[in-house]
């Protein structure tokens, strides 16, 4: 018996021994985790106001850090001196001639927004015989340039007449100067039909929006909205085609190219208004259509007349035509019954606020 239960012992301790020993193995394997200091931090959840002041704090900081380019902020309404050298390379017809009809311009007045030098303004003033073409825009220089480029094709026309010798414009300059607005020679063949005048088109105030006048059957704007929109907003926008919605008399065209938005971008930095400006935008060039025929503005129709082919991408934008109710016979015969009471100088009464072309 006492044999018996020795066995019995070894037995016993000998199956504890093991478990003892599998248990001590499984703890090793498997270490008690302990918590260790984690580097991210755990806040409170932030109320709705807390967060929105948090991100436009966040916005203003990243505004100040925002560098403009003051060398380039002469050229912040797109007045650029050299601008149809590099749309018109090689001195190339500008294509969008090609999508223009005569019957628009013949024998009407026509407004040129944002004329740059005038090349374009000229083109149509000598080859689809409008009756007056007033070339329009702020940057005074070009305005400068657009009358020395009157005064050349003047010379040439009164040395084709009068037979100059080639010796006086050399010696003493164009021999005419360009007749003045408001002092309209009889005829009205290019080119004594074209004028160009420095001024603003964009209004102050309403008041001086509900006070224009109809004074054209033509009326471009082109490649000019992004300036406008970029320098003045949305408001800026909006004033500007009321205001040329107001100016034509019933009947009356505008032709329109506007820049898609995403050309703003690389001009949104030239000064802080046109960077704050940008990131309010909300009538995007996409919407201008639908907003001329809404009841805002008033047209009556819009055409799409061409998307003229160019070399550059970027300047090839579709050209659209908006026509205002009425018609243009009628009010052209109004109008010339009226023209000795009118100065063509009337299109450049506006506020200090500035616009200008491509």
């Amino acid at each position: 018996q006492r044999c018996g239960d020795r066995c019995i012992d070894v037995f016993i301790y000998s199956v504890c021994h093991r478990r003892c020993l599998r248990d001590t193995s499984w703890g090793q394997d498997r270490l008690p985790v302990v918590p260790q200091g984690s580097p991210v931090k755990f806040s409170r959840r932030k109320s709705a106001g807390e967060s929105r002041r948090s991100i436009n704090a966040a916005r203003s900081a990243a505004s100040k850090q925002v560098h403009f380019r003051p060398k380039d902020a002469h050229f912040q309404y797109g007045n650029y001196n050299r601008y149809y050298g590099y749309r018109n390379g090689g001195g190339q017809e500008d294509p969008r001639l090609k999508a223009m009809k005569a019957e628009w311009f013949r024998g009407r007045d026509v407004l040129d927004i944002g004329c740059n030098v005038g090349h374009l303004t000229l083109s149509l003033a000598r080859d689809f015989e409008p009756r007056k073409v007033i070339g329009l825009d702020i940057d005074g220089g070009l305005i400068r340039a657009a009358r020395r480029n009157v005064r050349h094709y003047l010379t040439a026309a009164l040395a084709g007449e009068m037979r100059f010798p080639v010796s006086m414009a050399i010696c003493h300059g164009p021999i005419a100067a360009a007749v003045l607005p408001g002092r309209q020679a009889e005829s009205v063949t290019f080119p004594n039909n074209v004028f160009f005048v420095e001024g603003n088109y964009i209004v102050e105030n309403k008041a001086q929006l509900e006070a224009q006048q109809e004074e054209f059957d033509m009326i471009l704007c082109l490649s000019l909205t992004k300036w406008v929109h970029l320098n003045w907003g949305d408001e800026g926008v909006r004033l500007l085609f009321k205001r040329m919605y107001r100016q034509l008399r019933p009947g009356g065209r505008m032709l329109l190219e506007a820049q898609p938005f995403h050309s703003y971008t690389k001009k949104k930095k030239l000064t802080e208004t046109t960077y704050k400006n940008f990131h309010a935008i909300s009538l995007r060039p996409e919407k201008f259509n639908e907003y001329l025929l809404s009841p805002e503005v008033g047209f009556a129709t819009c055409e799409l007349v061409d998307t003229p082919s160019h070399a550059s991408k970027g300047f090839q934008r579709p050209l659209y035509l908006f026509t205002k109710a009425g018609s243009l016979d009628e009010s052209r015969a109004q109008a010339r019954n009226n023209s000795s009471r009118n100065d063509s100088t009337n299109c450049v009464q506006s506020g200090a606020a500035k616009e200008s072309g491509r």
